[in-house]
C-alpha cells in the first residue's frame, strides 16, 4: 500500500470526496499530485496498479492509500481502452485512469459514462470528454486520455511536471500581476521542453539499449529453450528406449522362468524315468537271473540227455555186435 501526505484529516475515499460536489482547484491539484506520487512509486518498482478508481483511493489520517485490487477486469469509467480487449495493464493504462480521475477532480463530472457495460465500453473506446474550461488542463488531459497508449504520456514523471506547471499557473492566477511574468513563463516552459527533449532522448537511448539487450537475451533464451526442448526430447526418447529395454528384460526374465520351469519339469521327468528304468532293470536282471537258471537247468538236462543217448548208442552198438556175431556163427542153409 503506497502512502503520501495530504491535507485530508478524516478518512474517506476519493469517491466520497467527489460525491460532495466540486472541490477547489488548489485542493484538486494537491490530491492529483499526491496520487501521481503514489503511482510513481508503483511504476518505479516495475509494477502497475491496473484498474485505478476513486473508490480505491483512501485519504486516511493525512495520507493517500491505494487499496488492494480485488476486481481486476471489471469495466469502470476509468478503465483504459486497451484493457477492454484483454491487454495487460502497464504504466500507460494507469495514466489513463489518472486522467479520468483528474478530469472529475476539476470538473465535478465523469469523463466517460454509459447506461450499461457495453455503452460504457463504447464511450471509453471512442468518446472524447467535453472541455474542462482550461486549455492548459485540457492539454494535460489529452496527454492522459489518448485512446492509443503510444499517444499518451509515457511516464508519470512527465505528467507530474505538467501538473506542477498547472499548480504554478493556478497560484499565479490568484497572485497580483507581475510585469514580464508571461515572458518568464514562456521562457521557463521552453527550457523545460528542451530539458524534456534531452531527457526523452536519453531515455530513448537507454530504452533502445534495453531493447537490444532484451533481443539478445530473447535469442539466447530461445536458443536455451530449443536446447532444453531437444534435451527433453532426447530424454523422452531415452526413456522410451529404457522402457523398451525394461520390457525386454521382463520378457527375457519371463522366458528364463519358463525355461527354468521346463528344466525343472524335465529333471522331474528324468528322475521319474530314472527310477522307472532302475525298477525295470531290476526286474530285467531278476528275469535274466531266472533265465540263466533255466538255461543252466536246460544245459544240465541236455548233458544228462547226451549221457543217456551216448549209453543208448553204446548199448545199440553192443547189441549190433552181438547180433552180427551170432549171425556169423549160424550155419548157412543150402537150398
Amino acid at each position: 500500500m503506497t502512502s503520501l501526505v495530504t491535507n485530508i484529516q478524516e478518512p474517506q475515499t476519493l469517491a466520497q470526496l467527489l460525491g460532495g460536489g466540486r472541490i477547489p482547484v488548489t485542493e484538486a491539484l494537491n490530491h492529483a499530485l499526491s496520487l501521481a506520487e503514489a503511482l510513481k512509486k508503483i511504476h518505479e518498482a516495475g509494477g502497475a496498479y491496473g484498474a485505478l478508481t476513486p473508490s480505491q483511493i483512501v485519504m486516511n489520517g493525512g495520507a493517500i492509500e491505494l487499496l488492494p485490487l480485488f476486481e481486476y477486469g471489471k469495466i469502470t469509467g476509468y478503465t483504459a481502452p486497451e484493457l477492454l480487449s484483454g491487454g495487460h495493464a502497464d504504466s500507460r493504462s494507469d495514466i489513463f485512469s489518472f486522467g479520468a480521475i483528474l478530469y472529475e477532480l476539476f470538473t465535478g463530472r465523469r469523463a466517460f459514462e454509459g447506461d450499461n457495460p457495453e455503452a460504457l465500453a463504447e464511450s471509453l473506446r471512442h468518446a472524447e470528454p467535453a472541455s474542462s474550461g482550461s486549455p492548459a488542463l485540457d492539454r494535460v488531459l489529452h496527454g492522459c486520455l489518448a485512446k492509443d497508449p503510444a499517444a499518451r504520456f509515457q511516464r508519470i514523471q512527465k505528467l507530474m511536471l505538467e501538473m506542477k506547471l498547472l499548480s504554478v499557473a493556478a497560484r499565479r492566477a490568484k497572485a497580483p500581476t507581475v510585469p514580464g511574468w508571461e515572458a518568464l513563463e514562456t521562457s521557463f516552459r521552453a527550457e523545460m521542453q528542451q530539458m524534456e527533449a534531452r531527457f526523452t532522448a536519453t531515455i530513448q537511448m537507454h530504452e533502445n539499449t534495453i531493447a537490444a539487450l532484451e533481443r539478445t537475451a530473447g535469442e539466447a533464451l530461445n536458443t536455451l529453450r530449443s536446447e532444453v526442448a531437444a534435451a527433453a526430447d532426447e530424454r523422452a526418447a531415452l526413456g522410451e528406449r529404457l522402457a523398451a529395454v525394461e520390457q525386454g528384460l521382463i520378457a527375457t526374465n519371463e522366458r528364463l522362468e519358463k525355461i527354468e520351469a521346463t528344466i525343472a519339469n524335465f529333471d522331474q521327468h528324468a528322475a521319474s524315468l530314472r527310477d522307472s528304468l532302475d525298477a525295470e532293470l531290476s526286474v530285467f536282471e531278476q528275469s535274466l537271473q531266472g533265465h540263466a537258471k533255466t538255461i543252466e537247468s536246460v544245459r544240465t538236462t541236455m548233458a544228462q540227455t547226451d549221457d543217456v543217448v551216448e549209453r543208448v548208442v553204446e548199448a545199440l552198438e553192443s547189441l549190433q555186435t552181438i547180433v552180427l556175431d551170432q549171425a556169423e556163427r549160424r550155419p548157412s542153409r543150402v537150398s
